[in-house]
């Protein structure tokens, strides 16, 4: 399988040097989580788990901070895990504000397995279905990885919006994802704001997601770890 050159292990003192192209100072960041201060086996201040897409015998998902990381552990799975459906979902952690418009998420992810990830923003939830945008990560082959591919879902549909196969990711390995919403422009990038992976504009006129929240999911992915979570408003 051919790797590109988009895998990239992030030192975590390069956090502050990626990071920097957008809004600063106070002003500029709605929510940032190290995860420190935290004993092994808390769940984390701040976060809300969602586990209402799993199938009825899926686990469900275990979310602790462990060693200053948030850490899943179960090998969660909902949705349909067959590529032609596309819509793998599993255990998923939420923080924010619902009222939150345009913004930019940065978070890192070191999964150990290759299962799936996700990463949403702008995420409402009414009568228990949620709505957002996604990107969902994986290097599995039997569901068609390795890709990065964002997703919608909006009032009762789910929408694959676009796809890449230039990259998965490499179990073991940290790896980078930010995701900018401003107005229906949705823009992803890998590592860092030079590496665009995945870009969509819904137009001005597009009706769903507008505001919202960030989570983060783990499909199919035990022992996965996130780590300097950040939201920038633009």
């Amino acid at each position: 399988m051919k790797r590109g050159s988009f895998f990239w292990v992030v030192p975590a003192a390069l956090f502050l040097v990626t990071c920097d192209n957008g809004p600063t100072g106070p002003e500029g960041v709605l929510f940032s989580d190290d995860f420190s201060g935290h004993s092994d086996g808390d769940f984390p201040d701040g976060w809300e788990q969602f586990d209402d897409l799993l199938h009825g015998d899926s686990p469900r998902g275990l979310w602790t901070v462990q060693d200053s990381r948030l850490h899943q552990a179960n090998d969660t799975w909902g949705g349909y895990d067959d590529p032609d459906w596309y819509y793998q979902e599993g255990t998923i952690i939420l923080a924010g504000d619902e009222s939150w418009p345009d913004y930019r998420l940065t978070v890192d992810v070191t999964p150990v397995v290759t299962g799936g990830v996700a990463v949403y923003v702008r995420v409402t939830e009414d009568n228990n279905r949620l709505e957002y945008y996604r990107v969902y990560v994986t290097d599995d082959e039997a569901c068609g990885g390795p890709f990065w591919r964002l997703d919608h879902r909006g009032g009762i549909e789910y929408t694959v919006l676009v796809r890449n196969h230039s990259a998965g990711y490499i179990p073991g390995q940290t790896f980078r994802v930010i995701i900018e919403v401003t107005g229906n422009l949705v823009r992803v990038y890998h590592g860092n704001l030079g590496n665009l992976m995945l870009e969509w504009d819904g137009g001005a006129d597009y009706p769903h997601c507008h505001t919202g929240r960030i989570g983060l999911m783990a499909f199919r992915n035990p022992g996965i770890t996130f780590d300097n979570v950040l939201v920038e408003g633009l």
